[in-house]
């Protein structure tokens, strides 16, 4: 066995991935890309002045305005999250893989 090499990996799981998502910064990822306004403005009223409630037993909650997230069960949603963290492989310098909300970031170091 060779004892000169050692390999580091950090596992991350993205805790509640979909609905993290800062859509204001999604909007300027879109921007940044250069996505045609009208598009643009088609994201914004889908994404943007979106309410919720939690209905149990015919009792229905007050509703609520989600201010970030992209909706739940959606096909769209697995695409704009990954849009949103596209630009994660900017800031870390060294090999790493990512799928869907989970990432491994992995470096090997030679032991003198």
């Amino acid at each position: 066995m060779d004892n000169t090499k050692l390999t580091a990996m950090v596992l991350l799981d993205f805790n509640s991935a979909f609905n993290s998502v800062d859509l204001d910064l999604l909007i300027g990822t879109f921007r940044a890309v250069n996505i045609p306004s009208t598009v643009l403005d088609w994201f914004q009223s889908y994404l943007f002045e979106r309410q919720h409630c939690v209905k149990t037993n015919d009792v229905s909650s007050d509703w609520l305005d989600l201010t970030a997230g992209v909706p739940q069960g959606d096909v769209l949603s697995p695409l704009l999250f990954s849009i949103f963290i596209k630009n994660i492989s900017k800031a870390i310098s060294s090999p790493f893989h990512l799928y869907a909300d989970d990432l491994q970031i992995h470096q090997h170091f030679e032991l003198t």
